[in-house]
């Protein structure tokens, strides 16, 4: 009986390990959404091309989120290089807009920004802007899988 008690804690183990590996691109595909922050709600699903040309394209987007300019079909991530097995660089698509005192917005743009992208789990990666040092910088985004 302890024998087999041992057998199991040896390959929960092992597959502890092995969840822990190197992160392949096809771990990306599915579709994950953001929650925890003011764009909670948005929804991307993720397009593999190749080890570096992964696409996530906006499928829902939040109240914020449209306020700020986004459309469904938008690409909200491209993937730029690896940092190592489970953090990676990537472009993410960003919005800003001037909004003046009657309430009028002007000069809505879009545009991509450098980020930080982690594979916390199976189900959860986390992104954070980089500046011009690739420092961290700004709130942590958090995106889980939910297909």
């Amino acid at each position: 009986m302890k024998i087999k008690g041992l057998y199991l804690i040896l390959f929960i183990g092992l597959l502890s390990c092995r969840s822990m590996g190197e992160v392949t691109p096809d771990y990306f595909v599915g579709t994950w959404e953001r929650v925890g922050d003011v764009a909670a709600g948005d929804v991307v699903d993720i397009n593999i091309f190749s080890e570096t040309e992964i696409e996530a394209v906006m499928i829902r987007v939040s109240e914020t989120s449209a306020h700020f300019g986004f459309v469904i079909g938008d690409i909200k991530w491209r993937l730029v290089r690896r940092i190592n097995a489970r953090e990676f660089e990537i472009d993410n698509l960003n919005a800003t807009m001037v909004t003046h005192a009657d309430g009028r917005i002007t000069d809505r743009r879009k545009f991509f920004v450098r980020f930080h992208l982690i594979v916390v789990n199976r189900n959860l990666i986390e992104l954070t802007a980089l500046d011009e040092e690739e420092n961290r910088v700004g709130n942590r985004q958090q995106w889980v899988r939910i297909n």
